[in-house]
């Protein structure tokens, strides 16, 4: 029996989050941020919400050139509804495709739906040269739950 494969998991550094967002901005979703830390000349900013607002494909293009310490993204199909996530459950019963968590200003877990969207995304990861890329399986998930 093989075991079901959640999404991935890495350390991504430097330029490679903007290039991931830059990536992801590209495709036809919708995107909400559920949190997000970041800095900006030296100072700690919040979004406007720490609550699910959405973000438009230019304004995430924009949010990938700033430096970013944690980001939660939430990402659905056009015009889907967004639930609450909280746990891995609630992920897999709502009609969001992929949550992507960005931590401690390099550790990256991605969890995704699809197996099309997390090919392409280990590829990008790859390319990027992102370090100790793991697939995120039911037994190797320590994850609680999919926020900060």
């Amino acid at each position: 029996m093989t075991e079901h494969i959640r999404g991935i998991e890495c350390s991504l550094y430097s330029g490679g989050v903007e290039d991931l967002l830059l990536f992801l901005s590209t495709k036809p979703f919708d995107f909400y941020i559920r949190w997000c830390m970041k800095i900006d000349d030296e100072n700690l900013i919040l979004p406007k919400s720490s609550c699910n607002f959405q973000i438009l494909p230019h304004e995430l293009k924009k949010l990938a050139r700033e430096s970013i310490w944690e980001l939660v993204l939430h990402i659905y199909p056009i015009g889907s509804n967004r639930e609450k996530i909280e746990t891995y459950d609630d992920f897999m019963n709502s009609s969001c495709i992929c949550c992507l968590i960005f931590y401690d200003c390099g550790l990256l877990d991605i969890y995704t739906k699809e197996s099309s969207l997390r090919d392409q995304l280990y590829d990008l990861l790859l390319s990027l040269q992102a370090n100790d890329i793991e697939l995120i399986t039911d037994v190797s998930d320590g994850r609680t739950c999919l926020s900060l």
